[in-house]
């Protein structure tokens, strides 16, 4: 069988099999896979079957097709420039049955024999390479083992890897380079730019964002050590004190930051530690000293600055009331705090929440424009998304990241594990290679995230309580007046999109409207696959004004929610562009939907009725994918009368219709199946 994928899997794919029908004749069947069962055949045939012949084990198929056909239940052959993503499986002999594991997936340009961009770059002279891969925090020269349970949940780590950037230039391509002895743990990468050089190694300050390897066995020992009294509360008694102190002293610094985000995340850090060192550590006799805690025991006060404006201007006044929040924000020291927070909560949710504070509290509140919180030394943006399925990143010969001087000193990679069964002892070496030119390109380019970056969603259930559909939708609009505020007369053009969610996802689609409400563009997964992330290559421009509206349709399990893990759920667009928009970048963090719900713009808009989130309960047959329609008597009729006629070249088959217009030319034209029918 042979099928033109939507995704890169068979889910979705329109397919033709070629098989032994009950009468022993060969015969091709235009067909089409909805599922991960057999393919169904299409209400009207378009392919034919021209030859079939065995040689040396190899049978050869000659097929052809028209490009473009009108029937809903095949997808189009397009002349784009762009690859073809195709599935190829072969059974045993006799009846159509099932394949097993001979199948494979590719893309192909039926158009052109074209060179590979990435081995052309790989070859080249005028590139060089970065590689950044997982590895130990105690030792670099050794791989990354996952610690079980996981630092989120119990099957789910997410853990950050850097490298220095060597020198100026620009990032032109990504890829993945996947530990075959872990691959089936790694979920998705993000590769993260840093505006700032992180320490000599790249791990101390990591330490602050992912738990050490052996957090999780330091955490049971101390539940064990240090019992829960009645009430809930810790070594209230000592009664275990030696084991407990033991237990303490053991936990480091970095383990306890990890302890106190997990506990419910950055804001709550001051809270935690309070909790820990007077209910727990200073009770039972532990004395730190300069050693484990001891930089969390100082930044009481700083914390406690913090927590306390925070107070005013986002959870009494919502940001609003600039009579309170102004003055509690101009009053924070604000270069003794950041150095505070460096060393403690690096990364997490303190990046966004400084942003938010210094563009919805501060700056309308009339603060000065220069005004800097930590987010400019901790200011990072993502590049590149990977998932299951997704091919490398090439850009445009115009187009690269900004590295060096003056653009990203640091890159990293966040990595998300997913480990199910909690499986021991895995170690993974996995990472990406990532390219770059020290020739000066043209444009710089930016990643813009839409739908839910900050995963704000978390713990929100997927369906509504009393759903009645079989299918849960949320919808993220960017509306247009925030491109506006962002680009203003100007325009961005869009690289890729690579459409995320997880394994409830059912379809994906980003829409763009243009200030008339008119569509211009949309990149679609109808049948979305979590196990095929792939990335939608299409250049189309974005200009101010234009609404993004970004839907995810899921088919959830019962409880579904939204979170990090692999079961929980997801929506995300990641869209790479040029050139890169500092307002987009600085402004709005890379991102424009969900969290843009307390921007004073969007609040703006509320008073209008405008919902940047809603969530609508769906049944099956409401939705319309490809393959839910048949074909017109028109189409049918038209398809009848069509012939095609195969002919052969020196170096290429092309099949052609009635007219001489090329049907479907491959690079060879000629499906090659190895295996016998």
């Amino acid at each position: 069988g042979f099928g033109i994928a939507e995704v890169g899997g068979m889910i979705g794919s329109d397919m033709v099999v070629v098989h032994e029908d009950a009468d022993g004749e060969w015969v091709a069947t235009d067909s089409h896979s909805p599922t991960k069962s057999k393919p169904v055949a299409d209400d009207n045939q378009d392919w034919t079957l021209h030859n079939r012949t065995v040689a040396d084990g190899v049978t050869t198929v000659l097929l052809s097709r028209i490009l473009e056909p009108c029937d809903p239940q095949d997808r189009p052959i397009v002349d784009n420039d762009q690859d073809t993503r195709i599935v190829v499986a072969h059974g045993t002999a006799g009846p159509l049955s099932y394949h097993s594991t001979t199948r494979t997936s590719d893309r192909v340009n039926f158009f052109k024999v074209t060179p590979d961009p990435l081995e052309a770059i790989k070859a080249s002279d005028d590139f060089k390479v970065m590689h950044l891969k997982a590895r130990s925090y105690a030792d670099l020269a050794i791989g990354f083992e996952l610690p079980v349970p996981g630092n989120v949940d119990t099957a789910t780590t997410y853990v950050d890897f850097c490298v220095q950037v060597p020198e100026d230039g620009q990032l032109v391509a990504f890829e993945a380079l996947l530990d075959p002895a872990a691959a089936q743990y790694v979920h998705h990468f993000v590769v993260q730019g840093y505006k700032r050089e992180l320490k000599a190694s790249c791990t101390d300050e990591v330490y602050a964002t992912v738990c050490k390897p052996d957090y999780p066995t330091k955490m049971t020992a101390w539940h064990t050590a240090c019992t829960r009294e009645a009430d809930g509360s810790y070594g209230a008694t000592c009664s275990q004190e030696p084991a407990c102190l033991t237990a303490l002293q053991d936990l480091t610094r970095d383990d306890g930051v990890c302890m106190g985000v997990q506990e419910g995340g950055t804001s709550s850090v001051r809270d935690y530690l309070d909790f820990f060192l007077n209910e727990i550590a200073l009770p039972c006799g532990a004395d730190f000293g300069i050693g484990a805690f001891a930089i969390l025991r100082d930044c009481q006060a700083e914390l406690k600055e913090f927590d306390d404006m925070w107070v005013l201007c986002a959870e009494q006044s919502q940001g609003r009331d600039c009579a309170k929040c102004l003055p509690a924000v101009e009053a924070i020291s604000w270069e003794t705090w950041s150095g505070c927070v460096t060393e403690l909560i690096f990364g997490g949710n303190v990046e966004g929440g400084l942003e938010w504070i210094r563009n919805q509290m501060h700056r309308s509140c009339g603060g000065s424009g220069d005004w800097e919180p930590i987010s400019s030394m901790l200011a990072m943006d993502d590049l590149w998304g990977w998932g299951p399925g997704s091919s490398p990143m090439i850009l445009p010969a115009n187009v690269g990241f900004d590295i060096g001087s003056k653009g990203y000193k640091t890159l990293g990679i966040n990595v998300h594990y997913d480990n199910p069964q909690s499986t021991p002892n895995v170690v993974d070496t996995s990472g990406i290679a990532a390219y770059y030119t020290t020739t000066a390109r043209e444009n710089s380019a930016g990643m813009l995230q839409l739908g839910d970056k900050f995963v704000i969603m978390e713990t929100l259930p997927v369906a509504e309580a009393n759903a009645t559909g079989e299918l849960a939708e949320h919808v993220f609009t960017c509306p247009g007046e925030a491109t506006q505020l962002a680009l203003g007369n100007e325009s961005i053009t869009i690289i890729s999109s690579l459409l995320h969610m997880h394994v409830d996802g059912y379809f994906m689609e980003t829409v763009v409207l243009d200030s008339t409400g008119a569509e211009k563009q949309r990149a679609t997964a109808e049948y979305y696959d979590g196990n095929f992330q792939t990335d939608v290559h299409a250049q189309f421009e974005i200009t101010g004004g234009d609404t993004l509206r970004t839907r995810c349709v899921y088919k959830p399990k019962e409880g579904a929610m939204f979170g990090l893990g692999k079961s929980a759920e997801m929506c995300i667009d990641f869209l790479i562009y040029y050139p890169v928009n500092e307002k987009l970048s600085n402004d709005f963090r890379g991102a424009c939907g969900v969290e843009l719900h307390n921007h004073p713009l969007v609040q703006q808009l509320a008073a209008d009725g405008f919902k940047i989130h809603s969530q609508t309960s769906l049944g099956l047959q409401s939705l319309t994918r490809r393959f839910s329609q048949q074909p017109t008597a028109e189409c049918v009729a038209a398809s009848s009368t069509t012939t095609m006629t195969p002919t052969t070249t020196a170096t290429t088959t092309v099949a052609e219709d009635a007219s001489g217009t090329a049907g479907i030319c491959a690079s060879a034209a000629v499906l090659l199946v190895l295996g016998k029918f």
